[in-house]
């Protein structure tokens, strides 16, 4: 007769301790941080494939992502990038109102870092730049 409330117990004592693993969240967690390579050449602006690339090569990342761009220049002339928001933001009074990030231009075979956090949902563009003029393209959305 005892045995059946000691098993009742111990039911009820796992149900306890693994209900907080059923209350987890399926958002970005905070200080997730992607590193995402980008190749740079004199006509061309690459980012490395990754599992949030979809099959016409579109980046996406989900809302709160914080991504490392990781620059290479595999150019003959200095290159630099720029981070560029297309689509539409209404800013707060507490955010800085910036709508592009730059990375400083890299000498052939030089590398740079560009730490963004997309913490609203848009467009983005990943664009090279030769000599402080825009060249190509790679498109981001953050969903």
């Amino acid at each position: 007769m005892r045995l059946v409330p000691l098993a009742a117990v111990v039911l009820l004592a796992s149900l306890v301790l693994a209900a907080p693993g059923f209350a987890r969240s399926t958002t970005t967690a905070p200080g997730l941080v992607y590193h995402l390579p980008v190749v740079l050449t004199n006509s061309s602006i690459t980012i490395k494939r990754d599992r949030d690339t979809l099959q016409n090569g579109l980046h996406t990342f989900p809302r709160g992502a914080i991504i490392r761009f990781d620059f290479r220049n595999e150019g003959t002339k200095t290159l630099g990038a720029k981070l560029v928001l297309l689509s539409q933001h209404v800013f707060t009074k507490f955010e800085t109102k910036r709508t592009e990030l730059a990375v400083k231009a890299m000498a052939p075979q030089g590398t740079g870092h560009l730490l963004a956090n997309f913490y609203f949902r848009g467009t983005f563009k990943l664009e090279l730049t030769v000599n402080g003029h825009a060249g190509p393209s790679a498109r981001i959305v953050v969903y």
